[in-house]
């Protein structure tokens, strides 16, 4: 569904395609990926995960674990977050099959609970006992997956527009379809329904997804940092973990293993404060994503203003803002 570029239809990271045709003329690395204070990589069930942190793990006020959307994108997308570690740790990883994680492409392993026992092994790797978590789009699914636990240590959650339920996708979809013309609106409106789409109107339906994403995930222009970091893997890293999950279909057809996702009645479980965070303009609408409010125990909402679905790469500062000031509330 939407999956023209499946890494990029809960994440915004850039498919192969684009990859391909990008890395000649990327900027030199050093400028674009923001070095790390430390590097390793974290044993896990199926394989390693590679995990950077950067800033004091013992700071006072306590680090931050942030998941990467997709399913199969990379932590690049989280960036932004780097000049928070003046303050606190900043701890970004590649999820399983994506990034420069190890790919072991069993589907045994893609599995939500899988991906939020992840967080587990990187608290273990890095003695991390109290901290915040921050999942984006995908990575939502599993942070909220991962705090329904009720886990020790669980300062605050901070959940970025994800989808809980894959109607509240659908409907958001829904309330973007008039950013289309009129011909692929209607094509759109038929292949999200489930309805037959002929032959000769599939290239309709990708152009309209196509058209829809580039609207949706970035306010200005696209940035090239996930082109420098995906260099040196697989062209087609994150994209089996993806089409797995979503669907293999290039339209708006939710085929996929998530298909009949719906963790609303867990979300009362949820005893961290939790933080909604969402861009004006973002791909669960907000009128949408805070639909999700009454579902948790303690939660609050913040839109950023002037931002689609990657906040941190559009409005990085308000970004940082509202994380920083949520987490400070619940560092000590």
């Amino acid at each position: 569904m939407l999956s023209i570029d499946r890494r990029t239809f809960f994440v915004g990271a850039g498919s192969a395609a684009i990859f391909a045709s990008s890395r000649a003329g990327a900027a030199a690395p050093e400028l674009l990926v923001p070095p790390a204070d430390r590097e390793l990589r974290v044993p896990i069930r199926g394989g390693s995960i590679f995990v950077r942190v950067n800033g004091d793990l013992k700071a006072p006020r306590k680090p931050i674990i942030f998941v990467h959307g997709g399913p199969g994108g990379a932590c690049w997308q989280l960036f932004p977050a780097v000049p928070l570690a003046s303050e606190r740790g900043v701890i970004l990883y590649d999820q399983l099959d994506s990034g420069h994680s190890d790919a072991p492409g069993d589907r045994a392993n893609w599995t939500i609970e899988r991906f939020a026992s992840e967080i587990d092994a990187i608290r273990a790797a890095l003695d991390i006992r109290e901290f915040h978590l921050l999942g984006h789009s995908w990575g939502g699914i599993v942070a909220a997956r991962y705090a329904e636990r009720q886990p020790g240590g669980l300062r605050s959650l901070i959940i970025q527009d994800a989808p809980m339920t894959a109607d509240m996708l659908t409907a958001g979809l829904r309330r973007h379809l008039d950013l289309l013309p009129p011909d692929q609106r209607a094509v759109a409106l038929r292949d999200m329904s489930g309805k037959p789409v002929s032959a000769a109107e599939k290239p309709l339906v990708e152009a309209a997804a196509r058209a829809l994403h580039g609207k949706l995930m970035y306010r200005g222009a696209k940035p090239r940092n996930g082109v420098v970091y995906m260099d040196g893997t697989p062209l087609d890293r994150g994209d089996a973990v993806g089409a797995y999950m979503l669907g293999e279909g290039d339209g708006f057809a939710f085929t996929g293993a998530l298909s009949s996702l719906d963790e609303t009645a867990r979300l009362g479980d949820i005893v961290a404060p939790t933080l909604l965070l969402c861009g004006q303009y973002d791909l669960i609408p907000p009128v949408e994503f805070r639909k999700l409010l009454p579902k948790f125990r303690r939660a609050s909402f913040t839109q950023v203003a002037d931002a689609a679905h990657m906040v941190q790469w559009d409005q990085p500062v308000a970004w940082r803002a509202a994380i920083s000031t949520f987490a400070g509330r619940y560092d000590s």
